[in-house]
C-alpha cells in the first residue's frame, strides 16, 4: 500500500569516497486521488561548514556550480545552515507531516552520506528509524527492464564499460520526458522533483509499495571496442563486458581481436 505522505530527499557530496553533505535538499509529497503524488512542501539546505571550508569544497566534483548556489541563496530559493539544524529541520518537517517513509533514488548512497556525514560532527542520525525506498530499484523493476526502455537507451549508446546499461535517474528522466539531451543540475531539490517524476510513473505503471524492490544491473545486448596502440599498429578488442581491477589490469569478456596498421 502506497503511504499517503513521503519525504524524497537528494545530498549532493564532496566524493564518493568522502561523502561529506554539502547540500541536502526534500521534498514532502502527498498521494491525491489519482494515485499522484504532489509536493506539499520543499526545502533546499547549503551545508555552511562545508561549502564555506573553500580548500574542501574546492575538490568536489561539482564545484563549478558554486556561482548556482549562490545565485540561490540570493535568490532564498536555499538556505545555508549548519548541518545539526539542517538535519534537525527535516526530522521536525517529518514529525510534522506525519512522514515515515523516506525515498531517494540510490537511496543507499543518501543514507551512507547521511550517516558519514552525521558521525563527523557527532550527531545522532534520527532517519535511520524511518522506513527507507530505493525509487532506482522501483524504476529498475517498472522502467529498465522493459524492452521500451532498453531499446531507446541501446539506441543511443547509454551504457558503461562494463556492458550494462546506464540507468540513473538523469537517463530515466530524459527516456520518459522523450528529451535525449536531458541534464540534471546536480543540485538537490532539482533532482529531488526529478525523482518524484520517476516515481510517479512507476505507480501509473504498478507500483503500489506491496514487495520489496530489488537494485538489478541490465546487460547492453552490444559489443564495444578497446583501441590499444602498439609502435604504429592499432589493436582493436571487442567485448560485451570490461573489468577494471584495482591493479590497473584489465579483463574483457567475449572478445576477439584484429590488427590494422596507423
Amino acid at each position: 500500500m502506497l503511504p499517503k505522505r513521503i519525504i524524497v530527499l537528494d545530498t549532493e557530496t564532496i566524493s564518493i569516497d568522502k561523502p561529506y553533505i554539502y547540500d541536502l535538499g526534500f521534498i514532502v509529497a502527498e498521494l491525491d486521488e489519482n494515485l499522484k503524488y504532489q509536493v506539499i512542501y520543499q526545502s533546499q539546505q547549503v551545508i555552511q561548514q562545508i561549502y564555506d571550508n573553500r580548500a574542501l569544497f574546492a575538490t568536489a566534483y561539482y564545484e563549478s556550480k558554486r556561482k548556482i548556489y549562490t545565485s540561490m541563496m540570493k535568490g532564498r530559493k536555499a538556505k545555508k545552515i549548519k548541518y545539526g539544524f539542517a538535519l534537525r529541520n527535516l526530522m521536525l518537517v517529518a514529525e510534522q507531516y506525519e512522514v515515515n517513509h523516506i525515498l531517494a533514488y540510490n537511496s543507499p548512497f543518501d543514507k551512507r552520506a547521511l550517516n558519514f556525514t552525521t558521525d563527523f560532527f557527532k550527531l545522532k542520525n534520527e532517519l535511520d528509524n524511518k522506513n527507507w525506498l530505493d525509487i532506482h530499484a522501483i524504476a529498475n523493476n517498472f522502467i529498465h527492464m522493459h524492452k521500451d526502455y532498453i531499446d531507446y537507451a541501446t539506441d543511443l549508446n547509454w551504457f558503461n564499460t562494463s556492458g550494462f546499461l546506464q540507468t540513473n535517474a538523469e537517463k530515466t528522466f530524459a527516456f520518459l520526458t522523450k528529451n535525449k539531451d536531458f541534464k540534471e543540475e546536480h543540485t538537490s531539490l532539482q533532482d529531488c522533483l526529478i525523482e518524484l517524476d520517476i516515481l510517479n510513473a512507476c505507480i501509473e505503471k504498478g507500483f503500489d509499495n506491496s514487495q520489496e524492490m530489488k537494485t538489478s544491473f541490465i546487460k547492453a545486448d552490444i559489443k564495444q571496442t578497446l583501441k590499444i596502440k602498439v609502435d604504429d599498429k592499432v589493436y582493436d578488442f571487442k567485448y560485451s563486458k570490461r573489468i577494471n581491477h584495482k591493479n590497473g589490469d584489465i579483463t574483457l569478456k567475449k572478445w576477439f581481436s584484429s590488427v590494422s596498421n596507423v
